[in-house]
């Protein structure tokens, strides 16, 4: 499947709103963590999981709307590797932030979540392409009814 037409405007959405939440998550790490998050009876690492799902799922798919790749790799096996890779240079941040230590039981939870929230995008884009919509989720976007590889 060649990667959807998108106009301008979609790509450069997708790619603000990448950019948007990773700020986000530097933003949040950037502080001691709130007495919100610390009260809640979740283990750390969960929370992490469903952080950087969202992160992977908006890496694919700005893959996607940037026509990139549509394979699996590109939209499922690169956005979690990258994922992985700004979970770990997170964690290296929150060496130097008061209240905050690194653990690797965090950088496996963000690569983890970033694999899901990329799988779940490729999972959500193969049902509307099989429905005989784009891929962008739009009737008459991209090519109705191809599967990508």
């Amino acid at each position: 499947m060649r990667p959807p037409r998108t106009s301008a405007r979609r790509r450069a959405a997708a790619v603000v709103l990448l950019a948007g939440y990773a700020l986000l998550i530097f933003g949040g790490s950037s502080a001691p963590a709130p007495p919100v998050i610390t009260s809640l009876e979740v283990p750390d690492f969960v929370l992490h999981f469903l952080e950087y799902a969202v992160l992977g799922l908006l890496a694919s798919r700005c893959v996607l709307h940037l026509r990139l790749d549509t394979g699996l790799v590109a939209l499922v096996v690169v956005p979690a590797l990258l994922c992985g890779l700004y979970g770990a240079t997170d964690e290296v941040h929150q060496m130097f932030v008061p209240a905050r230590d690194p653990s690797l039981r965090d950088v496996a939870a963000d690569l983890a979540g970033g694999l899901a929230g990329a799988l779940s995008y490729r999972v959500w884009l193969l049902r509307h392409l099989s429905r005989g919509e784009g891929a962008t989720g739009s009737p008459g976007d991209g090519e109705p009814g191809v599967r990508p590889r």
